[in-house]
């Protein structure tokens, strides 16, 4: 396959959008016209967008055996905003995820959503919650045993009474929108590139119109195209469905593509006693200009006292 020119990649959304139009039943108004849940609609109000938090931890504390992964976070994620939370590995990134959809409770703090806290729910009632969500894993997290087709509208088979024949008109819309085709469906996971997984991972997170997404390394392991790929199609979801997006990423360039805040978390093990585990909250452009020598150091990657540590 031939390197897209820059002209091809700047038109390739409109390509997508072409061929989700190809797709779309006569009269049907299409996926991106259905309401997302109780999601808000678009605020003009700039990267803040407005006050009152979708969602808000409040000094949430995690865990494991003698190991603190995160220590009394604070943070509230207005509707419809784009974060990026970065930090080194091993930082606590995928587990503040987990905190966020309810599948990991915090041993300390509340988490809330909409103003209800998450996990003092009834099991039942967290489940109706987590559906609120759409989570696109690292590693896409594919059902092994099923095609693309069956991965993708397994979220309608499950939480809907739709017929099979509006499921897989869905399905093939929402793969159009990603940028794949009918050729794909019988597919199996093993069949398809580490890019091709993430698009149909993305595509199955959208099927019932979340209004929360998180995406934990979306571009990890993917090469530079592909990886602008997914980058595109973070943002596209961002603005096309109005969701709240957290993106937890390694990749400046991710950053710098679809985030409109970041938040950078350190280690527990490496704070001072009483220092917050997040070092920086701001824009992109703040990040950039930021002193704080560990941001600095993140930011430029600098290997600095790691050297040292052996680590």
């Amino acid at each position: 396959m031939s390197t897209p020119t820059p002209a091809e990649r700047q038109e390739a959304p409109a390509r997508l959008e072409s061929r989700a139009e190809a797709v779309r039943a006569p009269g049907e108004p299409g996926l991106d016209a259905l309401p997302a849940g109780a999601a808000a609609a678009p605020s003009a109000q700039g990267n803040r967008l407005e006050t009152k938090p979708v969602l808000r931890l409040e000094n949430v504390s995690v865990q494991f055996g003698p190991q603190a992964v995160l220590r009394d976070i604070d943070l509230a994620i207005p509707r419809e905003q784009s974060v990026a939370v970065i930090g080194e590995s091993g930082c606590g990134k995928t587990v503040f995820l987990k905190v966020l959809v309810g599948l990991i409770p915090p041993g300390r703090g509340r988490v809330w959503l909409d103003g209800v806290e998450l996990h003092a729910l009834p099991e039942q009632e967290l489940v109706k919650q987590r559906l609120r969500f759409g989570f696109v894993f690292q590693a896409a997290a594919l059902f092994d045993s099923m095609s693309v087709y069956e991965n993708v509208a397994f979220p309608l088979r499950q939480h809907t009474d739709l017929d099979e024949a509006t499921i897989r008109q869905r399905v093939l819309q929402q793969l159009a929108e990603i940028g794949l085709g009918e050729e794909v469906l019988a597919k199996y996971p093993a069949e398809l590139s580490g890019g091709m997984r993430k698009r149909v991972g993305l595509a199955r997170a959208l099927m019932l119109r979340p209004e929360i997404m998180l995406y934990d390394e979306p571009t990890a392991g993917l090469d530079p195209v592909m990886a602008d790929v997914i980058n595109a199609l973070i943002k596209q979801t961002h603005e096309r469905y109005h969701v709240t997006s957290v993106v937890v990423t390694h990749d400046l360039k991710t950053v710098r593509l679809v985030a409109q805040r970041v938040v950078m978390l350190y280690p527990v093990r490496r704070l001072a006693a009483g220092e917050s585990q997040i070092i920086f909250d701001g824009t992109v452009e703040e990040l950039e200009q930021a002193q704080d020598p560990r941001v600095r150091q993140f930011v430029l990657g600098q290997a600095g006292e790691y050297l040292y540590r052996g680590e």
